[in-house]
C-alpha cells in the first residue's frame, strides 16, 4: 500500500503522506525588475552588476541586462545562468 495520494507532484518528499521538503529544479527563469541601466558598449568579459527579480533576489548579472528582461539562475548557488 502506498502512503502518497496518486496526485502528488514530482519533486516532493513525502512521510506518512505528508510533504516534508522540497526538491527544486536546476534553474528557474526570473524577470528583471530593478537595474542599472543598459553600459553601451558592454562586453561579456566586463564586470557584472546588481540586478532585482521579480522574487526580491539580487543576482550579479552582466551589463548588457535590461529592467524587464528575463534571466536563467542556478538554483543550486543563485547565480545568473543566460538571458532568455
Amino acid at each position: 500500500m502506498s502512503l502518497s495520494p496518486p496526485f502528488v507532484e514530482p519533486g516532493r518528499v513525502l512521510s506518512r503522506a505528508r510533504p516534508i521538503g522540497v526538491e527544486l529544479p536546476p534553474s528557474v527563469v526570473l524577470t528583471v525588475t530593478e537595474t542599472d541601466p543598459e553600459i553601451r558598449n558592454a562586453t561579456v568579459t566586463t564586470s557584472f552588476k546588481p540586478a532585482k527579480t521579480e522574487t526580491g533576489l539580487i543576482v550579479q548579472v552582466p551589463p548588457f541586462v535590461s529592467t524587464g528582461e528575463k534571466i536563467k539562475i542556478n538554483t543550486d548557488d543563485g547565480a545568473y545562468i543566460e538571458r532568455v
